[in-house]
């Protein structure tokens, strides 16, 4: 049998088409690259590096005569995110436990106790409403048990509003329906947790609060319809708004003259970067790997 060569025709080479080609692909890389660039910016965990400078009107809560102030101005969920991304794989796992126990009700945080006296969880009962914006204030300073209030956005007001009206029905159930209050339009319902009288109410839609004491809640509801009576008048404040050059998440004001500097609240040491001095101190806050760290700090009189 006679066998023939096979012909193989290859298409003719068009410059044209290969130019148009790269270009289309060259376009491609780029639309992929610019919408990285996009997300990482806007969407995901480094966003918070990139946001712009600006105060948390939050502190407009905590009064003058406050030991210690902190404020954040971004989503706790979203801060716990990017310390996340920021640690090492190896070391991701810790920095989740270390937030699930300061916002558990068996943990160490702020709420622990109320949480627990209450039987509400903060992943079910506070986080779907939560916003951006959390506060920390401290009235009084004593190691044992210090007076203090905390304060959080309300991003939506009617399931902020399940939990105020479960906390109602708990008292009611329990007798204690007599402890509400109405103090200059804002209603604050006290709950008896141990040897403490913790007080809880929401001011609008902007803000639900929650202090160790009707005095606490009440200071802080002043603070906030008389400018002149927030920490956020004073000229230390204003100062140190003005000398920031990088973005923050937030700030933190400490008064530490007539207190123990070393003393550790919640896993959160006051004597934070050595700021210790006689006089009030304002720290803007950003992040170190998954530390919080100073980028700021200011000292001036009140």
């Amino acid at each position: 049998m006679a066998s023939f060569p096979l012909a193989i025709r290859l298409p003719k080479f068009q410059p044209r088409l290969a130019l148009k080609g790269l270009a289309i692909a060259t376009a491609g890389v780029g639309i992929v690259i610019v919408l990285a660039y996009i997300w990482v910016l806007q969407f995901s965990p480094l966003a918070l590096l990139h946001r712009s400078t600006q105060s948390p009107e939050i502190l407009r809560l905590a009064p003058r005569q406050s030991v210690m102030a902190a404020a954040l101005d971004v989503p706790l969920t979203d801060l716990e995110r990017l310390q996340r991304y920021l640690t090492p794989l190896s070391k991701r796992r810790a920095v989740h436990q270390r937030w699930q126990r300061w916002l558990a009700a068996d943990g160490n945080g702020p709420l622990s106790d109320f949480l627990s006296a209450t039987q509400l969880d903060f992943g079910q009962d506070i986080q779907p409403w939560l916003g951006e914006e959390s506060l920390i204030a401290i009235a009084t300073l004593a190691p044992e048990q210090p007076d203090y209030f905390v304060a959080l956005a309300t991003d939506d007001v009617d399931r902020s509003n399940v939990m105020l009206n479960l906390l109602w029905r708990q008292q009611y159930l329990q007798q204690q329906a007599s402890q509400i209050e109405l103090y200059k339009g804002v209603q604050l319902l006290t709950v008896p947790v141990a040897d403490r009288r913790w007080v809880v109410g929401a001011l609008g839609d902007r803000y639900t609060i929650f202090a160790t004491g009707g005095d606490v809640a009440r200071a802080a509801i002043d603070s906030w319809q008389v400018d002149e009576l927030s920490l956020a008048s004073t000229g230390d404040f204003r100062t140190a708004l003005s000398t920031i050059e990088t973005p923050q998440l937030g700030m933190v004001y400490l008064n530490l003259s007539a207190h123990d500097s070393a003393l550790n609240l919640w896993d959160l040491s006051l004597d934070t970067w050595g700021a210790v001095s006689s006089t009030p101190t304002w720290i803007g806050i950003g992040l170190d790997g998954d530390r919080l760290a100073p980028v700021l700090a200011a000292v001036g009189e009140r």
